[in-house]
């Protein structure tokens, strides 16, 4: 970042008043892009600030672009956003295509789908690039079914075209669907409407087939590839690992030209999947031997393995490694770290790492819950159970056998039978086999037995 702060050190020495806007437009561009969080911290609004104070300079219709796509990506961001928001409408440049555009993406990214929405429905023009940013901000939030609609809005209209960007995002949305046959639709629409094929939506569509479970699919694409990148390659891994033979992973693994840290993340995951848990810590050698720095992936990866195992010291080496490199303990880390020392006989170890991690999902409840029931410990299972629902988490199947199971342990039939009945009234899970075993199992040992075989004929 030397030549960036060398630029903004200049341009704060430039004799004042200035009577225009572009070499402050310029610092935030480069800001914008700038991949080091706290210089924008530190130097985006009070930069914004000093346009507005410097005399006959205003912001115009490029400064906003640039403020709003730095301000996406700061850590205080519906209070800075919100506040450069407020002046786009005072100064009147909420008409402005390449700044309502810019809105959105904030809105899309930081706030509320609705407010994206809001702006496009609103804006007097719209570019394909304001179909994107919708299109995209939808997937990015988990809304496949609105950008699918959406696209298909803008093919009908037919005021403008749909190009590779648009297609990445309903593809994107289709694999998030897992639908198959519109999947299939969306790739001839692509081959009939002279879409350019550029690699990234080569690789969604890759993706696509792969979510859909469509191996051959996925690799009728790959091998139509002129030019190939490590997604290209990670994703037929992937691919293969989930739908296909972890052999025939490896094997494109070995036949990959070059390697970054995700490749090595995806073989080793479908190691774990596949139960090779040896096989996952021997590929993390092999990782080391390259000199492939792991990262948070790799460690959620091994931490598994070491589960599958039962592998303490392995894990207790991880946990070690994660220290010395100061790994960032994301809640997906931290929930590994629980498990793992659960599942390997470590009990206090993973109350430490849960009472220590100040953000917990379902996932972090539920490894600790699970890990409680299986120690025997059922009364300390059960009251995580409670203050999980009363942080306002959703249980899911595991969860319940996790908490049934210590009911059996402990022989607590009413609160067996109260979890038992959550589940369908309160969270409409689907009862398994696993959760009925706990119960009748419970009320068998506890002398219910008309009651356990009531239950054996529901099943």
């Amino acid at each position: 970042p030397r030549p960036l702060l060398h630029a903004l050190a200049l341009l704060a020495s430039l004799p004042s008043p200035l009577d225009s806007a572009s070499p402050y437009n310029a610092a935030l561009r480069a800001l914008s892009l700038c991949p080091h969080p706290h210089l924008l911290d530190r130097h985006c609004l009070p930069l914004y600030r000093a346009l507005l104070r410097s005399g006959s300079a205003r912001p115009d219709h490029l400064t906003f672009p640039f403020l709003l796509k730095a301000c996406a990506r700061l850590r205080e961001r519906f209070y800075s956003g919100g506040a450069v928001l407020a002046h786009v409408t005072r100064l009147g440049f909420n008409s402005d295509v390449f700044v309502v555009n810019a809105a959105m993406h904030y809105w899309s990214v930081c706030g509320s789908m609705v407010d994206a929405r809001r702006l496009f429905d609103e804006s007097p023009v719209r570019d394909v690039v304001s179909w994107n940013t919708l299109i995209g901000g939808y997937v990015r939030r988990g809304l496949p079914g609105e950008a699918l609609e959406l696209f298909w809005r803008m093919v009908e209209e037919g005021t403008v075209r749909p190009d590779e960007v648009t297609m990445i995002g309903a593809v994107s949305g289709c694999g998030q669907l897992g639908d198959l046959e519109l999947g299939k639709r969306l790739h001839e629409f692509v081959e009939c409407n002279g879409v350019r094929c550029t690699v990234r939506l080569m690789n969604a569509l890759m993706d696509m087939y792969v979510k859909c479970g469509s191996l051959e699919l996925a690799t009728s694409v790959f091998e139509r590839m002129d030019t190939r990148t490590v997604v290209s390659w990670t994703t037929m891994i992937v691919g293969h690992a989930r739908l296909g033979t972890i052999e025939d992973a490896r094997k494109l693994f070995d036949e990959m030209p070059e390697r970054d840290a995700y490749p090595w993340n995806a073989l080793m995951a479908g190691y774990v999947q596949s139960k090779q848990g040896k096989e996952a810590i021997a590929l993390f050698h092999e990782m080391q031997e390259a000199k492939v720095a792991p990262n948070e992936i790799t460690m959620v990866n091994l931490l598994s393995a070491c589960s599958q195992l039962g592998a303490l010291e392995m894990g207790m080496w991880v946990h070690h490694y994660i220290d010395r490199h100061r790994l960032y303990l994301s809640v997906a880390l931290a929930t590994s770290l629980v498990d793992m020392y659960a599942k390997c006989g470590n009990i206090k170890n993973a109350i430490c790492i849960f009472k220590e991690v100040p953000e917990k999902n379902a996932l972090t409840w539920t490894a600790m819950i699970c890990g409680l029931a299986n120690h025997g410990h059922a009364d300390e299972a059960i009251e995580h159970f409670r203050r999980m629902i009363e942080v306002g988490l959703q249980p899911d199947e595991i969860t319940f056998i996790g908490v049934l199971s210590a009911c059996c342990h402990a022989g607590l039939v009413e609160e067996g039978q109260e979890f038992f009945s959550l589940m369908d009234s309160k969270y409409h899970l689907k009862r398994k086999m696993k959760h009925y075993s706990c119960m009748i199992d419970l009320l068998g040992r506890a002398g219910h037995l008309d009651e356990a075989e009531k239950l054996v004929n529901t099943m």
